[in-house]
């Protein structure tokens, strides 16, 4: 397992690090630490973006609060048509279980940007009057973001 670690990191060594936490999973499948690594290694593969959610989700499925699991999946699936809302509720989660890690925060956020539905309704009370020097229509975005998340 150190030597996937330190093979990863090497020019040339990302295959047979893939190889080692791949025998690491066939002795262990359970073996949250070695999901999540080889899903960052394969994620950084071209073409092994499929096989790095994967490994995401199985992470996910052992280790359901797993914060940086769920953000770096939503990162993968954020530019996969059709799976927005998918890479949206991950990103939710990531900030959610880690609230501190501005990274996540802003990730939500700029996936928020990108939903129409947000857009429109954001745009509708853009106009909204002023009262006691806090824009109404920040509150409403504030709101209906809390809204959208759950949270409220």
């Amino acid at each position: 397992f150190s030597l996937a670690l330190l093979l990863a990191g090497r020019p040339g060594g990302q295959s047979e690090a893939v190889e080692l936490y791949e025998a690491v999973l066939r002795v262990n499948a359970r073996h949250t630490i070695a999901h999540y690594n080889l899903a960052i290694l394969l994620a950084s593969m071209p073409g092994r973006q499929a096989d790095a959610m994967t490994h995401y989700e199985a992470t996910l499925a052992l280790e359901p609060e797993h914060a940086a699991a769920h953000n770096n999946l939503a990162q993968l699936l954020i530019g996969q048509r059709g799976r927005e809302a998918e890479a949206r509720d991950h990103f939710a989660a990531a900030a959610r279980l880690s609230p501190t890690t501005a990274i996540y925060r802003f990730n939500l956020g700029a996936a928020l940007t990108r939903w129409p539905e947000l857009r429109e309704a954001v745009a509708d009370y853009a106009g909204l009057p002023r009262r006691g020097g806090i824009e109404a229509s920040v509150v409403f975005k504030g709101r209906l973001l809390l809204e959208i998340l759950g949270l409220v």
